[in-house]
């Protein structure tokens, strides 16, 4: 059955996901990572099916289930990228002191692998273990440079392989590299403090504000709907007579476009919050359901609320 599956797998895919999952600590070919991707999907297409007898429901359901696993692998890689540029200082400093004591360069990289550096970890013990066994430095730094992209690895192995070539002395490239980085993720910690006051006015804004004033705005429309049904007249101090008769809106209309700007707004400020607070717009996608979730409840209870209130003060 799995091979079956696996057989209409596009090979790009499949491609795709092992480059994934290099970036990961994790044994999961990509193979059985795109079988329990589909197995899941189909779950879901059974159960929404099931429950709903929606096809069309129930084949989203399944969209949403595929494009699930695809999402979750993303984020995991993008942490695992953060791990690296949080570690690769640590790493560097003790790479430079193992450098400095008189260790060869194939044993001062083995000998600065740490469990707790995470992918780090397995990157360095493979470029040391293809340098042990007689391949080029340069040729196996190119080759790892382009294997992971991460532009903070990118750079330093590229200085590390420019270094070489040049005869520099390695133990003090490596110390300026460790400082230039502890620098950098030490400015963008404070960076980010600031940044997390504009992330906080746009997710109140989102959440909160834009919800409390669709749901006043559906609610008065479903009012004057109830109230005047076919018109009426009335007249101001002055006699000038006004006729009201009443709005052509359907308040389900309303109420739809009201949904719909919170989905489509919700969507893209996670996306503007994670370009703020992440570097990466992709990565603000996680933030999409708290900010949804929110929104339509506050949308729906604030309506509930007026007219509770309303009907206490008619009473």
């Amino acid at each position: 059955m799995g091979l079956k599956l696996e057989a209409i797998i596009p090979k790009s895919y499949l491609r795709w996901i092992k480059e994934k999952l290099e970036y990961l600590e994790t044994e999961i070919n990509e193979k059985n990572f795109v079988i329990s991707q589909i197995y899941f999907s189909l779950i879901l297409f059974s159960l929404i099916f099931f429950l709903s007898k929606n096809l069309f429901l129930a084949f989203f359901s399944f969209l949403i289930g595929f494009l699930t696993f695809v999402f979750l692998l993303y984020l995991s890689v993008e942490n695992s990228k953060k791990k690296v540029e949080v570690n690769l200082p640590e790493f560097i400093s003790l790479f430079s002191s193992n450098i400095k004591s008189g260790l060869t360069l194939e044993a001062a990289i083995l000998a600065s692998c740490r469990k707790e550096f995470g992918i780090l970890d397995k990157i360095f013990r493979n470029i040391g273990k293809e340098i042990y066994s007689g391949k080029p430095i340069e040729e196996v730094l190119k080759k790892y440079s382009k294997k992971y992209k991460i532009e903070t690895l990118q750079r330093f192995l590229y200085l590390l392989e420019e270094g070489i070539k040049k005869g520099s002395k390695i133990s003090d490239l490596l110390f300026e590299i460790s400082e230039d980085l502890r620098s950098r993720n030490v400015l963008k910690k404070e960076l980010s403090s600031i940044i997390s006051l504009y992330t906080m006015f746009i997710f109140f804004a989102v959440s909160f504000g834009m919800p409390i004033l669709f749901g006043i705005t559906t609610y008065f429309v479903y009012t004057i709907q109830t109230l005047a049904p076919k018109g009426f007249e009335a007249k101001i101090p002055i006699n000038i007579p006004l006729s009201f008769k009443g709005i052509d809106i359907d308040v389900n209309f309303i109420r739809n476009f009201a949904i719909l700007s919170i989905l489509i707004t919700s969507f893209f400020s996670s996306m503007i919050i994670g370009a703020l607070k992440e570097g990466n717009e992709k990565i603000g996608i996680k933030y999409f359901p708290i900010i949804l979730t929110i929104s339509l409840l506050l949308y729906f209870a604030i309506q509930i609320v007026i007219s509770q209130m309303m009907g206490f003060i008619i009473s």
